[in-house]
């Protein structure tokens, strides 16, 4: 929010979001991290050892104006919903 520009950011494995509204601005910025793909089965050094991450695919469609708008399917069991198309992935 110091830069008020929106952020997405990766590496947390974790699904999280914030929104802020600028008083006085009239807009909306966000910050959002989008999940992770990895294989959590194969990662060796977590030695089968639980985690909170969350498995997700998120997808900008940005406009040419500079706005945008973001979808996020979370991967559940192998398997996620296309955010933009409604196609079924895995399964």
């Amino acid at each position: 929010s110091d830069y008020g520009s929106c952020i997405f950011y990766g590496h947390s494995h974790q699904i999280q979001e914030h929104h802020l509204h600028l008083l006085g601005k009239n807009r909306t910025i966000k910050a959002k991290s989008c999940g992770h793909l990895a294989d959590e089965r194969k990662l060796r050094y977590m030695r089968g050892k639980p985690t909170n991450w969350q498995q997700a695919v998120t997808v900008l469609a940005v406009f040419p104006s500079g706005d945008f708008r973001d979808f996020t399917a979370t991967i559940m069991g192998g398997m996620f919903v296309a955010p933009l198309t409604g196609k079924v992935y895995g399964g």
